[in-house]
């Protein structure tokens, strides 16, 4: 019968004085290390994916549904207002008096949008100018 110590399998490599493992001597892992070893690193992947790469998307999601919806709005800002002012030429151009001249009713439309928007840019600057007063 061979001695149990002989044999490196099942058994820890015996030090030498200095406390050190024999060079050439395997060191057995215990049972199990290879599906803690792979735990550990699955876990630390996800930790560092789930701190970068997550929020990443995130903003990359948020930046596209962003850019979708502000081209949708002004695409459909832009054929509301086609209506709209389709919509008011063809009325004006029904008002009794205007109805026998075509080029009339753009301009009376042009004349009061224009004016509309003077008067709103003239409300901003001036709140915009407003001088604030700090208590």
């Amino acid at each position: 019968m061979s001695d149990p110590m002989a044999s490196p399998i099942g058994r820890a490599p015996a030090p030498d004085a200095g406390g050190e493992p024999q060079r050439g001597t395997p060191v057995l892992l215990p049972e199990g290390w290879v599906g803690k070893v792979t735990e550990k690193i699955v876990s630390t992947v996800d930790g560092v994916r789930a701190k970068t790469t997550t929020p990443v998307e995130k903003v990359g999601r948020a930046v596209i549904w962003g850019l979708m919806i502000a081209t949708a709005g002004t695409a459909l800002l832009v054929a509301l207002t086609i209506g709209v002012l389709r919509l008011l030429y063809e009325a004006t151009a029904r008002i009794p008096g205007i109805s026998g001249r075509e080029g009339r009713s753009v301009w009376i439309i042009d004349v009061l949008i224009g004016v509309v928007l003077i008067l709103f840019g003239l409300l901003l600057i001036r709140r915009g100018t407003k001088p604030h007063h700090e208590d």
